[in-house]
């Protein structure tokens, strides 16, 4: 097990086997010129600073990428909320839930999401994964 400080706070904290004490932001990015949300995400606390950094220079190729690119191009940059904290001794799916929560009440209120495109262009991949090895399986039982 492998041990490693906090660079916030100096605390030590434990391995991947260990416990961990970290808290899930669910956090979004907005529009500067309109103040509408564009994209809700979750990440540990403690990666949030390096995950910002990588949205807004572009390290994701998608459409988060290409609007933080438009709004760099402008001299601007996201406006960062974060909406929630879910304490680090909470599984992770209950964070994701409570993202989707969130998420779905910003389109309910006709937001448009940045990345609806991609998790929809994943869930169709992964329906296609299941129907072709779900027809394997039964190619095989004949």
């Amino acid at each position: 097990m492998s041990t490693s400080r906090d660079p916030r706070s100096g605390e030590l904290k434990r391995g991947p086997r260990g416990p961990r004490h970290d808290e899930i932001l669910i956090f979004s990015l907005s529009d500067p010129r309109t103040g509408r949300p564009r994209y809700v995400a979750m990440v540990l606390d403690r990666t949030f600073e390096y995950r910002l950094e990588q949205h807004f220079a572009g390290k994701y190729p998608d459409t988060t990428a290409a609007w933080c690119g438009e709004l760099r191009a402008l001299g601007l940059t996201p406006v960062v909320d974060v909406l929630e904290r879910v304490p680090g001794g909470k599984s992770y799916s209950i964070a994701g839930k409570k993202m989707s929560a969130i998420r779905e009440r910003y389109r309910r209120e006709g937001e448009s999401m940045l990345g609806d495109e991609q998790r929809f262009a994943d869930q169709q991949s992964v329906t296609s994964s299941h129907r072709m090895h779900n027809a394997r399986v039964n190619n095989n039982r004949t």
